[in-house]
C-alpha cells in the first residue's frame, strides 16, 4: 500500500466524539478510551500484521481477535473510518494488489494467484473490488501499467 493511501486511511480515521444528551445514546469517557484503543488495534492488525490477507476474514473473526462484540464492531468502522468492514477490508486488499502489479507480480503469476495472495477467496469479488477502486480490471490495469499509461 502506498504512503498516500495509508495517510488517506489514517486521515479518514480521524474521528470526533459526539456526545448525545438524549436518553437513547450516551458516550461515556470509558467508551471513548475503549474506542480509541480499538481503532489503534484495527490499524495495527491491518497495517503491521496484514490481517486482510487472511481469506474469509469475517467481522466475527476480527471481533474475537479484538475482544469486542460482533454487534459492536461495525459501529467502530462506521465511526472511525467512515466505511463498513467489507469495504475497509477490500480497500487494503486491492491496494496491495495494485502495489504487487506495479512490482511485476503478474509478469510471473496469474490474476487468480494475485487475488488469493491479497486475501480474496473469489475471483469475482477481487475483480469487482479492484474495478470499484481503480476503474479498471486488474488485467486492464496491468496492461496500462506496462504501457506507462497509469
Amino acid at each position: 500500500m502506498s504512503r498516500n493511501e495509508k495517510s488517506n486511511i489514517r486521515r479518514s480515521s480521524q474521528w470526533e466524539t459526539h456526545h448525545h444528551h438524549d436518553q437513547d445514546e450516551f458516550v461515556s469517557n470509558k467508551d471513548v478510551h475503549l474506542d480509541e484503543t480499538v481503532r489503534e488495534q484495527i490499524l495495527k492488525l491491518f497495517e503491521k500484521e496484514q490481517i486482510f490477507k487472511v481469506q474469509n476474514l469475517t467481522v466475527g473473526n476480527l471481533s474475537k481477535k479484538l475482544g469486542i462484540s460482533v454487534r459492536e464492531l461495525p459501529k467502530y468502522f462506521k465511526s472511525f473510518f467512515e466505511t463498513d468492514f467489507k469495504s475497509f477490508l477490500n480497500d487494503y486488499r486491492v491496494s496491495l494488489a495494485k502495489e504487487m502489479i506495479e512490482e511485476g507480480y503478474l509478469d510471473v503469476y496469474t490474476l487468480e494467484a494475485l487475488g488469493e495472495c491479497c486475501g480474496f477467496s473469489s475471483r469475482t469479488t477481487f475483480f469487482n473490488a479492484f474495478k470499484k477502486k481503480y476503474y479498471k480490471s486488474p488485467r486492464d490495469f496491468w496492461r496500462a501499467f506496462q504501457e506507462n499509461e497509469v
